[in-house]
């Protein structure tokens, strides 16, 4: 998977935008995020997917990045910064290698 970048924020779109899409897909899809709510992560799935489809930071792709610096204790401002970017690929890299071995 491709490394998310920063900085990104509501309002942008692009293929940056799409890579932190796939991100955070990836984190519901796993259960890393809101992983104390199958529904809710399904939820946010379906909205993710509207704004995917767009390639389009959009309010629940910035809802998405919120619940992810809370869970990771990161500034909360909806916006993908340095260090959620930086917490996004370690993760992925660790998969990455777990789906290596």
């Amino acid at each position: 998977m491709k490394k998310v970048s920063h900085p990104l924020k509501v309002g942008m779109q692009g293929a940056a935008v799409v890579r932190l899409h796939d991100a955070l897909q990836l984190c519901l899809d796993l259960g890393v995020l809101l992983a104390e709510s199958p529904r809710g992560r399904a939820q946010f799935a379906l909205a993710l997917a509207h704004d995917r489809a767009r390639a389009l930071y959009g309010d629940a792709t910035a809802t998405l990045v919120d619940r992810f610096q809370g869970e990771r204790r990161l500034l909360i401002n909806g916006e993908v910064d340095a260090a959620v970017a930086d917490a996004l690929n370690e993760l992925m890299r660790g998969w990455d290698s777990a789906t290596l071995h």
